[in-house]
């Protein structure tokens, strides 16, 4: 029997063999845990991979050659580990994630508090030329077109009367606004040239409501000239 190439004896090589010698040449045995053994069996050259039991000068998994008389080894174990081959390129980043909810909007501040309106004041004008005289509705009659409340009276003489004091009254549809206290009525001192009174019996003024000025006393030396009354309303 002839063996060409790789042959395995698994679990064992055949005790005996029977070859022509020189037939065997550039054989290799393979993969064993007996040497094989026989008629010119092995002969020197032959590679034999000794998977048996380690023994004192075979290890076990070694190759071993024959050298015409013994089994000697030529390659122990496995060898060493090659190098690592190059790392791969890293892969594309991923996409970014979604940009979170945003936060809630903080509260209004408390809006501050108001400011108070200025109240109009209006003001109603008489004026009386030339030297003064007692008399009633001396100027003109003044109607007023919406509701309002008197809160000051002045009277001013360029003139300032001499001997007795500059007196007015002030009516509100023919009936004066110091009714019940005439002694309030808004008075120039003599030889003073204005006076001016806060003081009323009558305050209210509703629309359509006339108003008019009396002259009640006037200076007995000179009786005062040239003469503005004027009434505040709110």
């Amino acid at each position: 029997m002839k063996w060409h190439g790789v042959i395995d004896f698994t679990p064992a090589a055949p005790g005996t063999a029977t070859n022509t010698a020189g037939s065997l040449r550039n054989v290799i045995i393979h993969k064993g845990t007996t040497f094989p053994t026989g008629t010119s069996i092995p002969q020197a050259g032959q590679v034999f991979f000794y998977t048996g039991a380690s023994t004192v000068s075979i290890p076990s998994n070694t190759m071993c050659q024959y050298d015409g008389s013994n089994w000697t080894a030529i390659a122990t174990g496995i060898g060493s580990s090659g190098y690592s081959g190059v790392s791969g390129y890293s892969g594309r980043s991923g996409y970014s994630g979604y940009s979170g909810i945003s936060g809630y909007s903080g509260t209004s501040g408390y809006s501050g508090i108001s400011g108070y309106s200025a109240s109009a004041t209006r003001m109603l004008l008489w004026y009386i030329p030339g030297d003064a005289a007692i008399g009633t509705e001396l100027s003109a009659r003044i109607t007023v077109p919406f509701a309002a409340t008197i809160t000051r009276a002045r009277a001013y003489a360029k003139t300032a009367p001499t001997g007795a004091n500059l007196i007015f009254d002030i009516a509100k549809n023919s009936t004066s606004i110091w009714n019940s206290t005439p002694a309030n009525r808004v008075t120039i001192v003599a030889t003073n040239n204005s006076g001016t009174q806060t003081s009323f019996d009558t305050t209210s003024i509703s629309a359509t409501d006339y108003l008019t000025v009396d002259v009640d006393q006037i200076g007995s030396t000179l009786p005062g000239s040239d003469i503005t009354v004027s009434l505040e309303l709110s």
